[in-house]
């Protein structure tokens, strides 16, 4: 059986996703007044974390192409927005399963900083 590749519709979408996040341009209305590329630089878990909620509000259709990728940038934006100011009240709260981490246990190709 020949491995099922990611469709083009959810790699280009991941791809904006991260080309924003590290540019300073993901949900402006939510994040425009904060500094937040320096947090991400400073605190790589932030990064991590801001990355796995995005993907795992992320949905797909049965052909798997994303249902919902505002939503996802959204709900990714509340948590930064959570992380660096700490007062900010995400609404809806969020689930559990919107913010947990996957551990990746195969070896890696090379050494993350």
């Amino acid at each position: 059986m020949m491995p099922r590749s990611i469709d083009v519709d959810l790699r280009a979408v991941v791809t904006r996703f991260v080309y924003n996040m590290w540019n300073g341009l993901v949900e402006p209305s939510l994040l425009s007044h904060l500094n937040y590329r320096q947090v991400l630089n400073d605190e790589p878990s932030a990064a991590e974390q801001i990355v796995a909620v995005f993907l795992n509000v992320l949905t797909l259709d049965k052909d798997g192409h994303v249902t919902n990728a505002r939503e996802a940038e959204v709900r990714a934006a509340q948590y930064l927005r959570s992380y660096c100011e700490p007062a900010y009240e995400v609404d809806p709260p969020f689930q559990q399963a919107e913010l947990m981490r996957h551990v990746y246990g195969r070896p890696s190709s090379g050494p993350m900083p």
